[in-house]
């Protein structure tokens, strides 16, 4: 709903793609957008809403590792710094799971 208007303001083409490229566009589609949804949707029967939540943030630091990986990626010192703080927190959250935080007002 962003991006139509950008690209007719912008008078970039929302067509004219070749025939590959719309099919990586429908896989992207389907793989990340319904498996990663479908995934997570699932782990809430299993693990309390919070940590699925904060565990999304570990999305990032996998994406990085796998463009690491097989992209040959440089990472800064920023980047992976960053990543550490990401996954000692999804940590912290998750030792911190079986605590009860005491009645809601």
């Amino acid at each position: 709903m962003v991006l139509l208007p950008v690209c007719l303001v912008g008078r970039l083409s929302l067509s004219g793609y070749p025939l590959l490229d719309w099919g990586l566009f429908i896989l992207l589609a389907l793989g990340p957008g319904l498996a990663g949804h479908g995934i997570l949707n699932w782990a809430l029967k299993y693990v309390k809403a919070p940590i699925v939540a904060v565990s999304i943030l570990g999305e990032s630091v996998g994406a990085t590792i796998l463009a690491y990986l097989f992209f040959r990626e440089v990472l800064q010192w920023y980047q992976i710094a960053g990543g550490l703080l990401i996954l000692i927190g999804i940590y912290i959250a998750g030792a911190n799971e079986h605590r009860d935080a005491g009645p809601v007002l």
